[in-house]
């Protein structure tokens, strides 16, 4: 959803407030510009067109994350729109306490604003390189009664975990 700005905001905000639905009248006037990306709050998508207001919203974001422990997950992050992109890196960057960003890309998906970001936040640490599954995690996943031709998923799927998951469902 790159070509939709504040897409994967705006499902972070629908989370936080489908957790939490008295959050946005605790966090007083950042809850306001949290409405700005969640339509069936505000009515209307958007208002975010200056650099202050992206502030406020990246600020009322991680307000609420602080509320509470948290852990945000952001799957194929090179794929991110520019506007998500830039405000999850403002939380990689400024992370609450409590809260755990983790954030996956393909090691062969080159570069992206949020794998940058995320890259950029890590000052003295370094990020977890996970590959792809092999064939006896494959076997592991099916369990032990399945029928599955474990090389082959292998090969069809390339380990990718999502692709060997539902393929292992599929042949269930």
């Amino acid at each position: 959803e790159q070509g939709l700005a504040y897409a994967a905001a705006g499902d972070l905000v629908r989370g936080l407030l489908a957790a939490d639905p008295d959050l946005l009248g605790r966090l007083d006037d950042s809850g306001e510009a949290l409405a700005t990306l969640n339509p069936s709050v505000s009515g209307t998508f958007g208002g975010i067109d200056s650099s202050a207001a992206r502030r406020r919203v990246h600020e009322s974001i991680r307000a609420a994350l602080a509320a509470h422990p948290a852990v945000v997950i952001v799957d194929d992050a090179h794929l991110i729109d520019a506007p998500s992109a830039e405000l999850l890196g403002f939380l990689a960057r400024r992370c609450p306490p409590g809260v755990l960003l983790i954030a996956t890309w393909p090691t062969r998906a080159g570069r992206g604003l949020l794998p940058d970001a995320v890259r950029d936040s890590l000052s003295g640490t370094r990020p977890i390189l996970l590959g792809a599954l092999t064939a006896h995690d494959v076997e592991e996943l099916a369990g032990p009664d399945a029928k599955v031709d474990a090389p082959d998923v292998v090969q069809r799927t390339g380990g990718v975990p999502l692709l060997v998951a539902e393929l292992v469902a599929a042949s269930a």
